[in-house]
């Protein structure tokens, strides 16, 4: 590697083929104006990593990378890959990404849990569930004191895609009829053109759910719920619909002989919005999750990556997994250059 101070220099050196940068508002804001030095830079197949986006430099990044996304705090969720398997994340293994908590809680089958702090920020893609409001654990619960995220009686548990344990999905009381009914808002109006859900199978199972487009005049949808004995993720589609959020309303659920028939359960939900026909082609996620994203820009690019990297490990093995990650994907960046076209190539740093 060769560290070198100033960013703009290492861009315009023609030397380097990945650079790794620190991605503070400053330097953002130094890249957002000289656009046509990063152009120059990845049309020939250089590679601008930018490590560490936080909300100060959004802006300037979404300018960068000419899309307008949203951002969100990583919390205890799911990673995987993604699928199909991006280019860049060729060699690595859906384990890789899986990384757990030192933290033990009682009751949890496993008693395990995914890290929380794995990953920094993450930005939207298709789903806008993770960036939406829901109402707080209190409008079912009123009368009980919430005692934390690790909580079946948390609703945010409904998109942390974590659906294998009923303690990580969302328990809901049907005792009285407005626990049936909730509005999940929307940070701006999106094209709402799916939903997806897996219901809960050890209570009272929804069998007819009813979505409503909030500030638009489309027609409620009636969807009707397979009911089983597997966790089975169910996907329906609408025409395109601008909304500034959903109403759920569970219409119907079938008892089944469950012992706790006074409540039913979502493990989790999705809501799928447009993007434009070229977004595919703009923006190659690596990860479930956006929190390590490639922007092809002429034959290399600009990659985020906001993985974090505390002074100490609390998992160790959350270390290897990060290192990697990392390493492959500096390998699958360099991979263009071989030894016979180019006999050495550097990793330029800027301030990392």
């Amino acid at each position: 590697t060769t560290p070198c101070a100033d960013l703009l220099a290492a861009l315009q050196a023609g030397t380097y083929h990945v650079i790794i940068a620190d991605a503070t508002p400053e330097a953002l804001r130094l890249l957002a104006g000289h656009q046509e030095a990063v152009q120059s830079f990845t049309a020939h197949g250089g590679w601008l990593m930018l490590w560490g986006l936080t909300p100060a430099g959004l802006a300037d990044f979404n300018q960068l990378v000419g899309i307008d996304h949203l951002m969100r705090r990583f919390a205890m969720e799911a990673v995987h890959l993604r699928t199909p398997l991006a280019p860049l994340a060729r060699g690595l293994v859906d384990g890789d990404a899986v990384m757990m908590s030192p933290e033990r809680a009682d009751g949890f089958d496993p008693p395990f849990l995914c890290a929380r702090d794995a990953w920094s920020y993450v930005l939207d893609i298709d789903d806008i569930a993770p960036f939406s409001v829901f109402p707080p654990a209190e409008y079912w619960r009123p009368d009980e004191t919430y005692n934390g995220p690790v909580n079946d009686h948390n609703p945010r548990n409904m998109v942390n895609d974590l659906i294998a344990s009923w303690q990580f999905g969302f328990t809901i009381p049907l005792g009285q009829a407005a626990y049936r009914r909730w509005t999940i808002s929307f940070p701006r109006s999106e094209e709402v053109c799916g939903f997806s859900l897996v219901p809960d199978i050890l209570y009272q199972r929804i069998t007819k759910l009813q979505v409503t487009f909030t500030g638009s005049d489309a027609p409620p949808r009636e969807l009707d719920v397979k009911v089983g004995t597997d966790l089975l993720r169910q996907d329906f589609t609408f025409p395109a619909t601008r909304a500034r959020g959903l109403v759920l309303d569970i219409m119907e659920t079938d008892d089944h002989g469950a012992a706790n028939s006074h409540v039913t359960g979502i493990r989790n939900l999705w809501i799928t919005v447009t993007r434009p026909a070229d977004f595919a082609k703009r923006l190659q996620p690596l990860l479930s999750i956006g929190v390590l994203n490639a922007y092809p820009r002429g034959a290399g690019g600009i990659l985020l990556n906001e993985m974090t990297v505390p002074e100490k490990e609390a998992t160790p093995e959350n270390l290897d997994k990060k290192l990697t990650i990392l390493a492959r994907v500096l390998h699958n960046l360099g991979a263009p250059f071989t030894p016979e076209a180019r006999p050495y190539y550097d990793w330029g740093l800027s301030r990392r």
